[in-house]
């Protein structure tokens, strides 16, 4: 196994399937179903931009899971703390390597990067139905600080 930066707009498109389609099975009101060329098109854009950050980890020379993420300072204010965090945006393992310790490898590269930029927290969120999500973070030792809500008019 090994993490490299991934450029490559078609590997991150590819990957992303696996994740985009469970949100939409989860979530068909909210997320689209996957569409390749769309999502290649997303990560073209993405990846022109500093701020964001894309990992894959490799079995052999096949990229089999990824980690986006990105660097976020909260100023501070009269109701919270100043704070450097890294924010994970998405983790995708392709379900044949899953349970096989690629993604615990992604988190801990994370939060090895998170320390080197001078963060204090590395955060994330995920959607409520996705009960291996919540396992898995919790596995990692992340805990749940707020509740997000939502009403359909």
């Amino acid at each position: 196994m090994e993490i490299k930066v991934c450029r490559d707009a078609a590997v991150l498109a590819r990957l992303n399937e696996a994740v985009h389609s469970l949100h939409a099975k989860a979530y068909p009101d909210i997320f689209k179903p996957f569409n390749y060329l769309d999502s290649l098109d997303f990560f073209q854009k993405l990846l022109e931009r500093e701020d964001q950050y894309f990992y894959a980890v490799y079995q052999g020379t096949e990229a089999i899971g990824y980690i986006w993420f990105q660097i976020i300072s909260l100023m501070e204010t009269p109701f919270r703390y100043g704070m450097k965090s890294l924010y994970i945006h998405q983790l995708s393992i392709e379900a044949a390597y899953r349970q096989q310790g690629h993604g615990h490898a992604l988190m801990a590269f994370a939060e090895t990067f998170a320390q080197q930029q001078g963060c204090q927290t590395v955060e994330l969120d995920y959607w409520d139905k996705n009960l291996s999500a919540a396992f898995f973070y919790e596995k990692e030792g992340y805990e749940n600080l707020r509740q997000y809500g939502r009403k359909k008019l």
